[in-house]
């Protein structure tokens, strides 16, 4: 809602080394005598298009935005495959944050500027127990806020449904029904994107 929207938005996305593997995970292993919890991750910084001028020189249409955006998106993508920004990030979760100060921690953080952390990870197929008696219906993973970054965002899947969850805190967005709007329009442009796709390839 601005008058005038920026032109990119910069978004954190965590990474966890082999968190694709999450997609086989079976009912056994999913015992918690099994499971380790260790804080092993790194996060990429990711700009997102959000005002599109109409400018001729665009890949796609000026009509077809999200189209424009995802093309764009690729483009920043492709760039951060080249960058080191990731395991520059992993170093410094793993060392650094184990052995600075606090307060010379907060510093480094504060350079740091997002508008969000946003999650994605492909989850385990449907999960069963007791001889298929105990049906685990759905799986909703919550990202905590981290650092003056009071919006998360976790797109997550489980037995082939894509789960959306937005955690907004109150002194950003007061309004729990707007935080819905933003879960709800996920799902909306997803639908929108694949109209767009359809119509423009074929």
């Amino acid at each position: 809602s601005c008058s005038q929207p920026p032109q990119y938005i910069t978004i954190s996305i965590p990474a966890k080394p082999n968190s694709t593997e999450l997609r086989y995970l079976t009912p056994e292993q999913a015992s918690l005598s099994k499971i380790n919890l260790a804080n092993d991750y790194s996060f990429i910084l990711l700009r997102v298009p959000i005002a599109i001028e109409n400018i001729d020189n665009l890949e796609f249409p000026s009509n077809k935005q999200l189209i424009n955006r995802l093309n764009l998106i690729n483009k920043e993508v492709d760039f951060l495959k080249r960058s080191f920004e990731y395991q520059v990030n992993r170093a410094f979760m793993q060392f650094a944050c184990a052995v600075l100060p606090q307060f010379l921690l907060k510093l480094i953080l504060d350079t740091i500027h997002c508008t969000t952390i946003v999650s994605i990870m492909a989850g385990p197929p449907r999960m069963t127990y007791a001889n298929e008696q105990l049906l685990l219906s759905d799986i909703i993973a919550w990202v905590p806020h981290l650092h003056r970054i009071g919006t998360s965002i976790c797109i997550f899947t489980y037995d082939g449904r894509l789960q959306i969850g937005v955690n907004a805190d109150k002194a950003l967005i007061p309004d729990a029904s707007i935080v819905q709007n933003i879960a709800d329009d996920i799902y909306k442009y997803l639908d929108i994107l694949e109209k767009e796709a359809e119509e423009y390839y074929n």
